[in-house]
């Protein structure tokens, strides 16, 4: 009988992680296929590489100014690292939040909008503010709206956030303005194609330096350009031709009669992450373009660079896996530009014209 068992057990153990290699071969495969674009590689993008091993996988950057790098760590809110630029001097903060901050630590992540660092907390819609150099005075903003999907800053005290309207049966995108009610354009910025959720999911980007507002979509090859009270600049196109989301959804229903919808397969990553700095915007780009090398593509990442004031593609760069990780997060800041790989921070130079 317990000889039966452990068979079970192994064969449920090898169709698991077959399934497992068959998805990731499916995404693989999907990201490899023609995608009729081509991409522009200028020589020598990338130089002065600087490496910072952090000892812990779970930093994340939270910003950058004044020659600092800020990271936020997801196991522990009240925990800021702060590396200089050379990444030769680093300084821990511990700051002790206000009293009665009951925080997701799972949904809380710093961001730095100079000179205030916000604690964002996206499950119980709460903001918790400092100001640089003290980081010691506190103040809180709470959102009207739960569970909101994206909040960035864009003053002291506007914050533009993504979240889901039931009337509407979408996401939308909204603006806290801390006195008066919320503003919501009239009609929906983001455009449904599917079930109004899923379909639109993607990133909140800003730009300080150009008070520019990106949403860039993860599904399709689009994005949004905003100024700060959410009036639409104009709908850019990525370089690859994939407009409409490619995802299929499935209903779950539950015993207690709720019901959740989720995907039946992996949908298909156009635009993975973006950094806006000044007028350019930097995406990196889940698919390989016709003159790309598919061998190298499997150990790089792309990044595609379009010029928001003139609403073109420019060029695009490789990053190299690091040590045998992947890219986990970037942003850049001017010419420079910051990444992690699982506990390393590495730092490029960027020969931008």
């Amino acid at each position: 009988m317990r000889q039966k068992k452990y068979i079970l057990l192994f064969l449920l153990f090898i169709t698991s992680a077959g399934s497992i290699f068959l998805i990731a071969r499916i995404i693989k495969l999907l990201n490899k296929q023609n995608n009729a674009f081509i991409r522009h590689y200028p020589p020598h993008f990338l130089s002065s590489l600087r490496t910072l091993d952090l000892n812990y996988n779970s930093f994340y950057i939270a910003g950058h100014s004044a020659g600092h790098i800020y990271l936020g760590n997801t196991k522990a809110p009240g925990c800021v690292l702060v590396a200089n630029d050379l990444l030769t001097d680093t300084q821990y903060h511990n700051l002790s939040l206000p009293e009665g901050s009951k925080l997701f630590i799972d949904a809380s992540r710093w961001q730095l909008n100079y000179p205030f660092m916000n604690l964002v907390d996206s499950k119980s819609s709460t903001i918790i503010q400092t100001q640089l150099p003290e980081l010691s005075i506190y103040e809180r903003y709470n959102l009207t709206v739960q569970f909101p999907e994206e909040i960035k800053a864009v003053s002291k005290s506007s914050f533009v956030y993504k979240h889901y309207n039931p009337a509407l049966q979408q996401s939308i995108l909204s603006k806290y303005r801390g006195t008066g009610p919320d503003y919501t354009p009239e009609k929906p910025l983001l455009e449904k194609q599917l079930d109004g959720h899923f379909c639109l999911d993607g990133q909140l980007l800003y730009s300080s330096g150009s008070a520019t507002i990106v949403y860039l979509y993860y599904y399709r090859n689009e994005f949004l350009c905003l100024d700060t009270n959410l009036n639409l600049q104009f709908r850019g196109k990525t370089i690859d031709t994939n407009s409409v989301a490619k995802i299929t959804l499935d209903t779950i229903f539950f015993q207690n009669g709720d019901k959740n919808l989720t995907f039946n397969k992996p949908p298909l990553i156009i635009n993975k992450a973006g950094s806006v700095s000044d007028n350019l915007l930097f995406i990196n780009s889940r698919l390989i373009a016709d003159n790309d090398d598919p061998n190298l593509f499997d150990n790089q990442t792309a990044i595609d660079i379009y010029d928001l004031t003139k609403k073109n593609y420019l060029y695009s760069f490789l990053l190299p896996d690091y040590k045998g990780n992947k890219l986990k997060q970037f942003m850049v800041f001017g010419k420079k530009l910051i990444a992690l790989y699982e506990q390393y921070m590495v730092t490029w130079d960027l020969k931008i014209p």
